[in-house]
């Protein structure tokens, strides 16, 4: 696109929002799944929704960000996979002895904080409350 005259503010805005209106699509069809399914009994639809549609938004930008490390898009794919699924490996390490700041700097990693945030929903979904507005931010 760049030999049309395109410059790379274009190039990048138009897959991000190609990836966006994908990515927002597709987190609504997981929620309508969810609490079609009663997956999430007790949660916020709202606050699921952007759960996953930020989840989705990270790994656009962690696919970007390794894209631009490699040369070859098959080395780049396959690096990226073995990352992704080391990081998010990497939530496993986490407990409920972990400190604070430890699971805040670990969550830095969009893997590690969706695996955390996935765990932190099915908490209080089997405790029949759910994630909403008012226990947002609890331990």
């Amino acid at each position: 696109l760049g030999v049309m005259g395109m410059g790379p503010w274009a190039y990048f805005l138009s897959w991000f929002l190609t990836y966006f209106i994908v990515y927002f699509i597709m987190a609504w069809l997981i929620v309508a799944v969810a609490f079609g399914g009663k997956v999430y009994q007790y949660s916020s639809v709202i606050i699921v929704f952007f759960f996953f549609f930020e989840f989705t938004l990270c790994v656009f930008a962690f696919c970007w960000l390794v894209s631009s490390l490699f040369s070859k898009a098959t080395v780049g794919a396959t690096v990226s996979a073995i990352l992704f699924l080391g990081l998010f490996l990497g939530s496993f390490g986490l407990n409920d002895e972990s400190s604070a700041s430890t699971k805040v700097f670990a969550c830095l990693s969009a893997p590690i904080c969706f695996g955390q945030g996935a765990q932190v929903i099915s908490l209080y979904e089997s405790a029949s409350t759910g994630v909403s507005a008012s226990n947002l931010g609890e331990d």
